[in-house]
């Protein structure tokens, strides 16, 4: 069975995919912001560092200066875990090169611009993104992450549809 990484630019609908697999009964689906499968690292030290609760404190130089990335040894278990089921890992961290060759397929949800601003400054339950700065750092990188992840073979799927339809889609490129 694959392990497959559902990921795209921040505000692309990772976390609503995650959650729609799991009403949808499947059980090996994580988002990977929480469980400790990625976290904030300081690019200089390579030292793990605390997300920052105030909004004044999460600028662009602060982003700058740090790197979220998820936990190889994290995402080795879950390849290992994936020989007997599919599993989804949804979520996005900037260098997620560093495990791509653990995952059997890469799913990129691909929001325009207008779209990804629009969900980001009115999204919920996560504030990554709401900051001018943040939010300035995430449209800056917005054409690249796609490009990278294209060149790397990762399977698109235009995510401003029904979540509904989105879903249904990754589950028939994954089963």
């Amino acid at each position: 069975m694959p392990l497959i990484y559902v990921t795209g630019n921040a505000g692309a609908g990772k976390s609503t995919i995650c959650k729609e697999l799991k009403a949808r009964g499947y059980d090996e689906v994580y988002d990977i912001d929480e469980n400790n499968i990625a976290a904030w690292y300081d690019r200089a030290t390579g030292e793990r560092v605390e997300y920052p609760k105030k909004d004044e404190q999460r600028t662009k130089a602060w982003n700058d200066k740090h790197s979220y990335k998820m936990a190889r040894s994290r995402i080795e278990q879950f390849a290992k875990d994936s020989k007997n089921e599919t599993i989804y890992l949804c979520g996005q961290s900037i260098h997620d090169e560093e495990v791509w060759d653990l995952f059997d397929d890469t799913i990129f949800l691909v929001v325009d611009k207008e779209s990804l601003k629009y969900r980001l400054t009115n999204r919920e339950g996560n504030v990554f993104g709401k900051t001018p700065g943040e939010l300035t750092a995430i449209m800056e990188v917005h054409d690249s992450f796609q490009l990278k992840h294209q060149k790397n073979g990762a399977t698109f799927i235009e995510a401003t549809r029904q979540i509904s339809k989105v879903v249904e889609e990754i589950i028939n490129l994954t089963q």
